[in-house]
């Protein structure tokens, strides 16, 4: 049996102090990643993480803040589950990128294709 679960890839929150019809800020879901070699294998390291902007484009001056307090509260849980959702939409959407097959050598790791 698979578990599904819905989130939002980017979505405003609060309300802006000046302007009530607008969002306090933005909080984008996002990764760091780095490649590396294991056993000669070269893989893809993929750690979720959040940007936030105060305007859907620029970096909130509160967002050290708000990604610390998000990273406090989120279990391993919702880290697995923005993981999973990257290496979907890696390997779905993996056309003109180095995770297409012109480089079999590049893998998303750990995966379960």
């Amino acid at each position: 049996m698979q578990n599904t679960t819905t989130g939002r890839v980017v979505g405003s929150y609060g309300r802006n102090w000046k302007d009530p019809s607008k969002a306090s800020y933005w909080r984008h879901s996002g990764f760091l990643h780095r490649f590396v070699r294991l056993a000669g294998q070269w893989y893809v390291e993929v750690t979720p993480t959040y940007h936030f902007t105060y305007n859907g484009e620029d970096t909130d001056g509160f967002a050290g803040e708000r990604l610390k307090k998000i990273k406090e509260i989120e279990n391993n849980a919702a880290v697995m589950g923005q993981f999973v959702m990257w290496r979907d939409f890696l390997i779905t959407y993996r056309i003109g990128d180095l995770l297409a097959e012109r480089y079999p050598s590049c893998r998303l790791w750990p995966s379960s294709r």
